[in-house]
């Protein structure tokens, strides 16, 4: 209780020293809004079948950009280290790919797949791709290095040692990469939806900044990171299902 208690209260303090200066500086209003409009707002947003739609497009984009993009990277990164040639090939493709910056991409991106929900989720898995397969290649690297030393010795093939060594070594570093793209996501996806869409947090954002409603801006970004949390939920509920050996 104890702890729970030093974790809330700066927070508390926080919020009532805003809500403070909010109520005494109409500038600081207009510029920031106020936790007691920001709550108000988000309640009264919430009972609206508009923001459920919103949030469902966002989380659909997301969690699939996640999905196909974790698949693609980590595929290729086990390809990689399948094929040294390949990895020689590709190593200033990635570079270059990797020094791009998605928002750069969203406007092609855009004209060449609409403006629809496949687009986002192009731009969620562009995002998410880079980072699963770096952590997929160095957790089969670093596994060869720990695990697979008895096995040369006697010989067993590469892809015998993929599937029943490197793989479950390399679990570990896969679910560090996801972790981590969850946010890359949520981003790639947001990206989309504010260069141009029709429904989504991004979306619902830019149309509440156009209209200099910070509260309506403050409730998309609670939103947002109310997705990442319940995306947080759903892989630890996988993992402690499916894989219990590895640490979420």
């Amino acid at each position: 209780m104890k702890v729970f208690l030093l974790k809330i209260i700066p927070g508390i303090i926080l919020l009532a020293i805003w809500q403070y200066l909010a109520n005494e500086n109409k500038e600081i209003l207009f510029l920031f809004s106020s936790p007691l409009h920001i709550l108000t707002l988000l309640f009264k947003e919430i009972q609206t079948s508009a923001m459920w739609h919103n949030i469902g497009v966002t989380f659909t984009e997301a969690f699939l950009g996640l999905i196909f993009g974790t698949i693609l990277g980590t595929i290729f990164g086990l390809l990689i280290w399948l094929n040294e040639t390949l990895r020689k090939i590709s190593e200033p493709y990635l570079t270059i790919l990797g020094a791009i910056p998605i928002f750069a991409l969203a406007p092609m991106l855009i004209v060449w797949f609409g403006i629809g929900l496949f687009s986002k989720i192009i731009m969620a898995a562009f995002s998410v791709f880079l980072v699963a397969l770096s952590q997929s290649y160095e957790g089969t690297k670093i596994a060869t290095e720990k695990y697979t030393v008895f096995a040369k010795s006697l010989g067993v093939p590469r892809r015998v040692m993929m599937l029943k060594i490197i793989l479950p070594g390399s679990s570990q570093w896969i679910l560090s990469g996801i972790k981590m793209n969850i946010g890359l996501a949520l981003l790639g996806a947001f990206i989309g939806e504010f260069v141009s869409s029709t429904a989504g947090l991004g979306f619902y954002i830019l149309r509440e900044g156009s209209l200099f409603n910070i509260a309506g801006v403050w409730v998309g970004i609670i939103l947002l990171t109310f997705l990442s949390i319940c995306l947080n939920t759903i892989l630890k509920l996988i993992t402690k299902t499916f894989m219990p050996w590895l640490k979420y």
